[in-house]
C-alpha cells in the first residue's frame, strides 16, 4: 500500500467511524432520554449520565485518530531526522514488498537468494554501488549487468532501507541488521 493510499484508507475510515459513532451518540442520546421520560425518571442529573454514555462512541474514534496521528508523526521524524526513533530497526515506514511469481518466487525479477546474498553483502561492505556490482557472479549463476543491478536494488529503495539514492549518487543505507532487511522484504 502507498503512501497516497495509505493516507486515503485512513480518511475513509475515520470518515466511516465518525458517521458510525454519530448515529450511535444519536441512538444512546435519542433513546435514553426516552426511556427516562418513559419511567418519569428524568432529571438533569440523569439526561447528563446519558450524555456521557453518548459520547463515548465518539471518544473511541477521537483515541483512534490520535493513534493515526501519532504514528505518522514518528514515522515522519524518523526521514526527517534520519534516526530509529522507536527502535524498531527500521528508519520510517516498515513496508513489505509482495514478491512477484514468475516461473519461481522472485522480487522484481530477482530470485531470493540473489538478493539475500546482494543484502549481506552490502550491509558487510557498505558498497552498494553499481561499477562495484556490475560484472560479479550471483549465487544463481547470473552475472550481474545493468538491469540485473537495477532489479536488485529497486526493492530497498522501495522499502527506504537506501535513501537520498540519485544519478551518480549512491544514497545511504538506512538499516545495519541484513537479517532485518531480508526479513522486511520477505525473503
Amino acid at each position: 500500500m502507498s503512501d497516497m493510499e495509505d493516507r486515503n484508507w485512513v480518511k475513509s475510515m475515520l470518515a466511516e467511524l465518525l458517521v458510525i459513532a454519530s448515529v450511535i451518540s444519536t441512538i444512546i442520546l435519542v433513546v435514553g432520554n426516552a426511556l427516562l421520560t418513559l419511567f418519569g425518571r428524568w432529571t438533569t442529573e440523569s439526561a447528563s449520565i446519558v450524555a456521557v454514555f453518548a459520547c463515548l462512541p465518539l471518544g473511541v474514534v477521537a483515541g483512534f485518530l490520535g493513534m493515526v496521528l501519532w504514528r505518522r508523526l514518528i514515522i515522519t521524524l524518523e526521514v526527517s531526522l534520519n534516526r530509529d526513533i522507536n527502535r524498531d530497526g527500521i528508519v520510517g515506514e516498515k513496508i513489505r514488498l509482495i514478491p512477484v511469481y514468475s516461473g519461481g518466487k522472485q522480487v522484481d525479477g530477482v530470485p531470493p537468494k540473489d538478493l539475500r546474498s546482494f543484502i549481506r553483502s552490502i550491509v558487510a561492505d557498505k558498497k552498494w554501488s553499481q561499477p562495484t556490482w556490475v560484472g560479479q557472479q550471483m549465487p544463481s549463476g547470473r552475472t550481474v549487468d545493468i538491469e540485473y543491478y537495477a532489479a536488485m536494488i529497486a526493492p530497498l529503495v522501495k522499502a527506504g532501507f537506501i535513501v537520498d539514492r540519485a544519478r551518480r549518487k549512491t544514497g545511504k543505507l538506512t538499516c545495519f541488521d541484513p537479517e532485518t532487511i531480508i526479513e522486511h522484504l520477505g525473503l
